[in-house]
């Protein structure tokens, strides 16, 4: 029984470890964007749903252009966090550099009850109605 406790510790050590180097990882050797520059968080756009705005790092232009993540998860599963994916981290800091602002809405997932088509294009429509109206 004692040996089962040291081993079951052991792994418990051992995920914490793996999970806070991971984290650590993350944000020490990847550019995450929200790590940059000015960003707006959990925006309400339509009902309970928000939206996050990351300003460009650098003024370019006089009215910065807007760029939309639509995040990916085929409406059942993710959220507008993702856009601190690692693999889009270079594109979206460039774009941000040179004056971009990006604008990452959450939308209606798929629920057991309710599909998500078509509030999950309306969520979209909702996103750039707002962005139009806070230009």
């Amino acid at each position: 029984m004692k040996r089962f406790f040291k081993v079951l510790i052991g792994l418990v050590l051992g995920l914490f470890l793996f999970i806070g180097g991971y984290v650590f990882f993350f944000f020490q050797s990847e550019e995450a964007p929200v790590l940059q520059g000015e960003v707006l968080f959990t925006l309400p756009f339509q009902g309970e749903l928000t939206l996050d705005v990351y300003q460009p790092t650098q003024q370019v232009y006089p009215k910065s252009p807007v760029l939309v993540y639509i995040h990916g998860g085929a409406w059942i599963t993710g959220g507008k966090v993702s856009v601190n994916n690692a693999r889009f981290n270079d594109a979206f800091n460039q774009l941000r550099s040179k004056g971009y602002a990006i604008v990452a809405p959450d939308y209606t997932l798929a629920r057991l009850d309710i599909p998500p088509f078509p509030a999950c294009l309306n969520d979209g429509f909702a996103a750039l109605k707002w962005i139009e109206d806070h230009a």
